[in-house]
């Protein structure tokens, strides 16, 4: 059982919180270890050509504050624009994003 989940779908990363049930200071820690194992797998893809990388990451799921600062300083380090879904922004049937972090886009 995992405390976060994190999961590429094309350029979606789906996060969210695991079944099992954890302080903030563990499932920052899972975070990072769950996260360095998807990048490595994604670099790998990305270095195959079976998906193109770089510019843009969406993010859709449930975050905390410290998960959302841990996957932008990670995801910063792989992408230009990182997006985060928000239910709360827009009409209904239309996703919209917040653009969390932006360099040379």
């Amino acid at each position: 059982m995992s405390t976060y989940d994190i999961n590429f779908d094309g350029d979606v990363l789906q996060v969210g919180f695991g079944e099992t049930l954890a302080t903030g200071d563990k499932i920052v820690r899972d975070v990072v270890v769950r996260l360095d194992h998807a990048l490595a797998k994604l670099n790998g893809v990305i270095a195959s050509g079976e998906i193109p990388g770089g510019e843009l990451i969406k993010i859709n799921g449930r975050t905390s504050v410290l998960v959302s600062q841990v996957l932008a300083y990670k995801l910063g380090q792989v992408y230009s624009a990182i997006a985060f879904f928000d239910p709360k922004q827009g009409e209904k049937g239309l996703d919209r994003y917040v653009i969390l972090e932006s360099l040379g886009v």
